[in-house]
């Protein structure tokens, strides 16, 4: 039998009512047994996901690394992660500003569309973003999208199909004004 310090973080932390503990294991044991352990000490932590992060007397390790006698385990949450897409008003073709226009209130019930839709795909994400009308000058963005979800590749995933979907489904229509005077409206396939 060996005994390991347990600490806990963040929200792993509240699901065990505190932040350090010790449990005892049967030997050879490894990270993924304390985890078991853990679970039946600790009952609330099995909402933990089944795989969490561990680290091993300070440092990160995988699952079936060995624990003995005296070592700490520690368990974290993982950080997560936010996707922010900044479209910005490009400054090739001597383009000095884009005109937006829009049918704003069509436009703004498509946005409520698009981010439930995004909601219903990754539930756990939340995915905002805003689209500016008007003259925007070359360099400075026109649309921010930011995506939050407890796994990064939520967070990427949702970020993108929300401004895929913008540039499928929002009334928005752009005239690109040049250095030399002319302006250009931009087809939708001309900016995909």
């Amino acid at each position: 039998m060996a005994k390991v310090s347990v600490r806990f973080f963040a929200r792993y932390a509240e699901l065990a009512g505190c932040d350090s503990s010790a449990v005892t294991v049967s030997t050879p044991a490894t990270v993924s047994d304390v985890i078991a352990r853990i679970r039946e000490v600790f009952p609330a932590t099995a909402a933990m996901p089944t795989r969490p992060l561990a680290a091993l007397n300070r440092r990160q390790v995988k699952l079936d690394t060995s624990v003995t006698e005296g070592d700490e385990v520690a368990l974290r949450p993982e950080r997560g992660g936010t996707s922010v897409f900044l479209g910005t008003v490009r400054n090739d073709a001597d383009i000095t500003s884009i005109d937006y226009s829009a049918y704003e209130a069509m436009a703004l019930e498509e946005i409520g569309r698009i981010l439930a839709d995004a909601l219903e795909r990754w539930p756990e994400a939340r995915v905002t973003l805003q689209h500016r009308l008007g003259l925007i000058p070359a360099g400075e963005a026109s649309i921010a999208i930011a995506a939050a979800a407890p796994h990064r590749e939520h967070a990427f995933a949702a970020c993108r199909y929300t401004i895929e979907e913008v540039k499928k489904r929002l009334p928005v229509w752009k005239k690109e004004l040049r250095g030399d005077g002319s302006e250009q409206w931009v087809e939708a396939h001309d900016h995909r």
